[in-house]
């Protein structure tokens, strides 16, 4: 089996040669808007003589180019997972310990991001001239089901069989015991089979009493809503035949759903729950003939609005400055004062581990009040109509400014050190081998391992050499504490030898969050459209009923780190009435 890790090891630096684990950001939304398809035919009834627009739509549109939302949140892919007794284990692994998989765990894992949407679009345009001549407003509703799937894909290289000694995670030693048939949401006390079931949020093991309740990742997410309802109120200011405009007041009112952080990847709809407020102007040159044809027009229209999304309470989880992108899953050890039973260097320490492991995403995932400045969009299109017929070609710009945090609730601070890969108990002589809980920190450690020349490097055995400010341990009676029981020893072939602790341990402060991890760069798209309507028109007909197929393509920019804006697909069919 070691030699079978070794070279697929050596494939992967080969190829995978700038492997990191997660990206730069914990959280992902789409900036999607639904209203462009109803835009178009929303101007084309300001500028005509309809008194009443009505329209339902039947939208569909789905993302594609999966690398880039993966390299949003996972950096480059794909992650592998190796435990820290993994020979030779890579500098960019991701440590496998941290999810109490096996010390010889070693998998990799891709992702393959998608989001799906159907929508029913309810639309309706009236004019207000009976009220105040040129007035008018304008509906748009959108019922949205979203499907978000990360498609997480596992190649299990080595299931690991290797226990752990008592002292890392537990004052026992823990087996590695499971079998394919055990149920996934029982695995209590038993090491997790795979990467896939610890994120699933089900895995409890030895001092580690808290499964993961935020970060999840859970195969296929999905949700019924209506989105943002969007209202227009507005006033056409010039109509002299070829040349029409109008301003408006948009409304954007909050029905979506608001980002819980339960999910890594968390289906969102519409502005997650944030007011709209934003002013835009129409804009229409037309002609009543085409190259001769009277039969044929053309009409060019234009649109453009600038909004502020308001602050709005959220929830969202943050890494840590210090210790790079995916921090937020290493573990933190529970710490406090006063120590009993324990010197390190013959002193007593401030603080002492209090037998509490936990998922550090647990403790950075915060209430937090998330606005943005502003939202713009520039949309053209031209329309060429012909004995009913229209074809309409578009294109639109969408920009919408980075989140701004404007509060916050706190992570406890003074109450958890880094764990990283350090032993949490020494124990005393034969025969009882009581254990004592140590006090420690590994402050620079990372997602990738304990700091320095972790704890399982040749010479280190174990013995927490490499936890901040090391000191040797003893009991309350100055007996000496070793880092592993004589049988734990004796399995791993190494010698028994006393253990370190940290005098004075590193604890984690509020300060350490890193704040931007959590908040979305800015968004910026361009998207093509075009449509093909139908009109059945009678004289002798106040309503006028089309029917109408459309389709986008909507590119964002390359950049994974500066863009949340993603790229997708959509179609349409609509049927509406007219009434003039």
């Amino acid at each position: 089996m070691s030699n079978r890790i070794l070279m697929f090891m050596l494939v992967n630096m080969t190829i995978f040669g700038t492997m990191l684990g997660f990206g730069k950001k914990t959280f992902f939304d789409t900036a999607t808007r639904t209203e462009l398809v109803e835009l178009v035919d929303m101007m084309r009834s300001l500028f005509s003589d309809e008194c009443f627009h009505g329209s339902l739509t039947i939208y569909a549109r789905q993302t594609f180019q999966e690398k880039k939302i993966s390299q949003f949140l996972f950096g480059n892919t794909p992650l592998v997972f190796s435990g820290s007794l993994i020979p030779n284990r890579a500098s960019t692994d991701i440590l496998a310990d941290y999810f109490a998989l096996p010390l010889d765990f070693y998998s990799t894992v891709c992702f393959e991001p998608k989001i799906s949407n159907v929508s029913l679009n309810v639309d309706i345009y009236s004019a207000l001239d009976d009220v105040c001549e040129g007035a008018y407003f304008w509906l748009h509703l959108p019922i949205v089901e979203t499907l978000w799937n990360l498609q997480l894909r596992e190649n299990i290289i080595s299931a690991g069989m290797l226990p752990y000694p008592a002292g890392y995670l537990s004052t026992e030693t823990i087996a590695r015991a499971v079998t394919p048939t055990t149920p996934m949401g029982q695995l209590k006390n038993v090491l997790p089979p795979d990467v896939e079931t610890v994120f699933e949020g089900h895995t409890t093991i030895g001092d580690l009493r808290e499964p993961l309740r935020f970060g999840k990742i859970f195969g296929k997410l999905n949700m019924l809503r209506v989105a943002d309802i969007r209202l227009q109120l507005g006033w056409r200011f010039c109509d002299n035949g070829r040349h029409q405009a109008s301003w408006y007041a948009l409304i954007g009112m909050p029905t979506s759903n608001r980002p819980r952080a339960e999910f890594l990847f968390e289906p969102l709809v519409g502005n997650a729950g944030r007011w709209q407020l934003g002013v835009g102007l129409n804009l229409n040159e037309s002609s009543d003939s085409f190259l001769g044809y009277e039969e044929c027009s053309v009409a060019f229209y234009a649109d453009g609005y600038v909004s502020h999304l308001f602050s709005t309470k959220q929830r969202r989880s943050f890494d840590f400055k210090s210790n790079g992108p995916g921090s937020r899953y290493m573990l933190l050890a529970a710490a406090n004062s006063p120590a009993q039973n324990l010197l390190l260097g013959g002193v007593a320490p401030t603080t002492q581990y209090q037998g509490k492991l936990a998922p550090a995403i647990n403790y950075t995932t915060l209430d937090v009040h998330v606005s943005i400045g502003v939202q713009a969009s520039l949309t053209a299109a031209l329309c060429a109509t012909w004995c009913g017929a229209c074809i309409t070609f578009g294109y639109s710009f969408f920009a919408r400014s980075g989140e701004k945090l404007n509060k916050r609730s706190c992570f406890p601070s003074n109450q958890f050190t880094f764990k990283g890969d350090s032993q949490i108990y020494g124990f005393g002589p034969l025969p009882a081998q009581t254990p004592d809980a140590l006090n420690f920190s590994q402050d620079s450690a990372t997602i990738n391992g304990g700091q320095g020349a972790t704890n399982f490097a040749p010479g280190m055995q174990f013995a927490n050499k490499n936890v901040d400010s090391p000191q040797l341990a003893t009991d309350g009676a100055s007996t000496v504490l070793t880092q592993l029981t004589m049988a734990d020893a004796v399995m791993f072939g190494v010698p028994q030898q006393q253990v370190s602790g940290s005098q004075p341990a590193i604890l984690v402060q509020d300060a350490d969050l890193d704040l931007t991890s959590g908040i979305l760069p800015r968004a910026i798209s361009n998207t093509i459209f075009f449509t093909f309507e139908h009109t059945w028109s009678d004289d002798e007909l106040c309503w006028t009923p089309y029917l109408e197929v459309g389709g986008l393509l909507e590119f964002a920019t390359p950049s994974a780190a500066h863009n949340s804006a993603c790229t997708q697909w959509g179609i349409w069919f609509k049927g509406g009435l007219a009434y003039f």
